[in-house]
């Protein structure tokens, strides 16, 4: 057999007195070369994998319209990108705060790294520690063999968005709180803290300064995360941006649909004349369903949603 020797020299005042020597079979450090390297292969195509289903799609470019209202938060949240602070953003419902979550995702330092959206309404409440942070092998009774990694450790290097942070457990505000302050996550089942590198991207609908002081949102939660707060307008706001919206959502509906549709003047002034409670969302329902309504090549009449 062929071996390594590895030779140290034992100092006694200054001289060398001795040595001692270690010999490794050539074969066993071949075999843990080659395990190495398959782990380091698997890790490899993991980050891959990861990377292609945790991508941002959106970019600031992809924000439409020219109103001052979403032009100054579109500027706003470009300075935000380019440091790597958590962010705030806040609006209403249907005012694309996650479009605007994944191009300052797309912005930063991060964009090659996983974008991970994690909807917090759906988390279920007995699990949501573990979803969001992981559990060791038997952890617990069910838990997956081989334990699992969190959303957290997931986002590693890139950029986890918490949508509709307000309805995260209360008792999981004090946990989230703490990784934002350490940065750090301990699975269940394990005594070790493992260090993250993410960027906290925070997304609310709700006032949470209100929520704090009825105690449904931790106050101290709130102004961990309030140091960078995006406001995104409301469609309601932006007037003039109805119009390139309209359209933008009309051409994007012909391409897929292989046909070519207009707004008759008619249809233009429902469309004006309309509050859009729902937003940009709202608006982009109603015209693809008026499109799939008109039977011609020009919309005439926009199906509105009736009166709550």
């Amino acid at each position: 057999s062929e071996y390594v020797v590895d030779m140290s020299p034992i100092w006694y005042e200054g001289k060398i007195v001795g040595g001692i020597s270690t010999l490794k079979e050539i074969a066993r450090i071949q075999a843990l070369s080659r395990e190495l390297e398959k782990y380091a292969k698997k890790n490899r195509e993991l980050t891959a994998v990861v990377s292609h289903i945790y991508n941002a799609h959106y970019s600031f470019q992809d924000i439409v319209g020219t109103s001052p209202g979403i032009r100054n938060a579109v500027s706003f949240a470009e300075k935000i990108a380019r440091c790597d602070e958590d962010v705030l953003i806040c609006g209403e419902s249907g005012t694309g705060k996650e479009m605007f979550a994944q191009a300052i995702h797309n912005g930063s330092s991060r964009a090659a790294m996983p974008f991970v959206p994690v909807n917090c309404p759906t988390l279920n409440s007995t699990l949501v520690e573990s979803e969001l942070f992981g559990y060791e092998d038997g952890a617990f009774t069910g838990a997956r063999k081989g334990g699992k990694v969190g959303l957290f450790s997931v986002a590693d290097n890139g950029t986890i968005m918490l949508d509709e942070i307000a309805e995260l457990p209360y008792d999981m505000q004090a946990k989230l709180l703490r990784v934002l302050q350490e940065r750090k996550v301990r699975r269940i089942g394990e005594s070790v803290e493992q260090a993250i590198n993410i960027r906290v991207i925070a997304v609310t609908n709700k006032n949470l300064l209100d929520l704090a002081k009825e105690g449904k949102f931790r106050e101290d939660l709130y102004y961990r995360l309030n140091a960078m707060t995006l406001e995104v307008p409301p469609l309601k706001s932006r007037q003039g941006d109805l119009v390139l919206l309209a359209e933008y959502f009309l051409g994007e509906w012909c391409k897929r649909n292989g046909r070519y549709l207009t707004f008759h003047p008619s249809a233009w002034d429902m469309i004006n004349s309309f509050d859009w409670p729902g937003n940009i969302r709202e608006l982009k329902h109603v015209v693809e369903f008026s499109a799939y309504l008109c039977e011609g090549s020009v919309i005439h009449s926009i199906r509105l949603p009736q009166a709550t």
